[in-house]
């Protein structure tokens, strides 16, 4: 991903949850926080609740191929926090996951240019 840095602390993680705008839809929830920087910080949280450890990296990779396909349309300098609200098997399409990323990102602005916050 050339424009996006990856969110690994916990601190991190909390900030966001605590004073960034959030999005939902069925499969999804993003939060979204203005960082200040020239980059997208990106975080994927996936529970424990949703299976084993194959399962949850399976739902992260899918989750970041989603994001790294919109990633050149996104608005710059947000931290990114995106949590799965059903277990997203093979039986959920790869572009359903796209179409509802992009449309949560839709719905906070954050697509089209370089830092709007």
């Amino acid at each position: 991903m050339e424009f996006t840095v990856s969110l690994k602390k916990n601190d991190e993680f909390k900030r966001v949850y605590k004073a960034g705008k959030a999005a939902r839809n069925d499969c999804l929830a993003v939060f979204l926080l203005a960082n200040g920087l020239e980059v997208n910080r990106l975080g994927i949280s996936v529970s424990k609740k949703m299976g084993n450890a194959v399962l949850r990296n399976r739902q992260r990779r899918r989750i970041k191929e989603a994001y790294r396909l919109l990633e050149t349309s996104l608005c710059r300098g947000y931290d990114i926090v995106i949590q799965p609200r059903v277990r997203i098997t093979e039986e959920v399409p790869f572009l359903s996951i796209v179409a509802g990323l992009e449309g949560l990102f839709k719905k906070r602005g954050l697509t089209g240019g370089i830092v709007k916050g």
